[in-house]
């Protein structure tokens, strides 16, 4: 007897809690977009390469969820509410390119919201060394009082919601390990196999965030030589600077040192995914070209090509100037860096300004 009261009671509840879901659907969904742009702009410009996404989770998974997790709590506790339980019906989930980023910007968020949970994926596995799979950090939250009281979040002041943070390595493993239909109770090999492929995909996170600190390192250090040698050649002969920086450094323009070097002439050279295949370029026309050339190149031809373009009113960009001007250091050798348009165009210029000087 009370085990049919137990399953009517939880029947019931889930009835009422279907047309709740309906009723207050649309409310969700605005509820989840305001949530999403509260977290964007928090998390703010130090995080804009990752993408924060919202959703509400759907009536079918809410009642799986019920079924799995929460019956025997239902039974125990009728005066219990079905959306309460529900911890995840709200979500939020910032995909981030590391995973030293996802404690970065959980300590942004955290002073923001009432914590209500936590959880931890990536120590939960880390603390076995026998176990790979889904790492992130989970927080279960609300909004704090300084928050709720803002008219604009007013409506919002008793919801429950999650934030997941994870890399895009960990979110690839999550959607894709969810289409894996059994994992318990299989046999050891294809278990072992799941093994092998989530501990590749640690590997992966691991080392794409250790290549990019490795970059990042030759990068500034490239920047520390760039600007060292560029005040050298101002201070110094042409001859003495190569003969210093040759002798101390034999610096081989690479991407970070030529990276480097462009910045000491134009602004937003990161940004430019282009500079390597410039770089391409100019390596396959002499493979042992060196810093020191290109710098002198950039620095007598540079004023040449910035009169060029204002004379004829263009608006190249700044790799096309580094292009003008590394042709102009050798027109013979250098003469596929440019298309053969701009190259007709800038020798009929330079024609005329040799004959006028004549």
């Amino acid at each position: 007897m009370i085990e049919e009261i137990g399953e009517i009671n939880v029947t019931e509840k889930i009835d009422a809690f279907e047309k709740e879901y309906e009723l207050k659907k649309d409310f969700y969904i605005k509820s989840a977009k305001t949530l999403k742009n509260l977290v964007v702009n928090l998390i703010g410009q130090k995080f804009e390469k990752s993408n924060v996404v919202y959703r509400i989770k759907d009536k079918t998974s809410c009642i799986d969820k019920i079924d799995r997790k929460y019956t025997k709590i239902i039974q125990n506790y009728s005066d219990k509410n079905i959306t309460d339980l529900l911890t995840d019906l709200i979500g939020v989930r910032i995909v981030c390119m590391y995973e030293s980023e996802i404690q970065q910007i959980a300590e942004l968020l955290e002073p923001e919201f009432e914590i209500i949970d936590k959880t931890d994926k990536t120590k939960e596995l880390l603390e076995n060394d026998n176990a790979f799979g889904y790492k992130g950090l989970h927080l279960d939250l609300k909004l704090n009082k300084i928050r709720s009281d803002l008219s604009e979040y007013s409506a919002y002041k008793d919801l429950r919601f999650e934030i997941q943070i994870r890399t895009i390595i960990q979110n690839a493993w999550s959607e894709l390990d969810h289409q894996i239909k059994y994992k318990k109770h299989i046999p050891k090999e294809l278990g072992r196999r799941i093994n092998r492929l989530a501990a590749l995909f640690e590997i992966a996170d691991t080392e794409f965030e250790s290549i990019d600190n490795v970059s990042k390192e030759l990068q500034n250090k490239a920047n520390q030589i760039s600007s060292s040698v560029a005040q050298k050649s101002q201070e110094t002969s042409t001859s003495e600077c190569k003969i210093v920086i040759e002798s101390q450094e034999r610096i081989k323009l690479d991407i970070f040192s030529f990276v480097a070097l462009l910045t000491e002439f134009f602004d937003d050279v990161y940004k430019s995914w282009a500079v390597e295949s410039l770089l391409d370029d100019i390596l396959e026309n002499d493979g042992k070209y060196t810093f020191t050339i290109a710098l002198q190149a950039l620095k007598d031809n540079l004023p040449i090509v910035k009169t060029y373009v204002e004379s004829n009113r263009l608006k190249p960009s700044f790799l096309t100037q580094v292009r003008y001007a590394i042709y102009l250091s050798d027109q013979e050798k250098f003469k596929s860096l440019l298309y053969s348009d701009l190259k007709k165009q800038l020798d009929a210029w330079l024609a005329i300004q040799n004959s006028i000087e004549e």
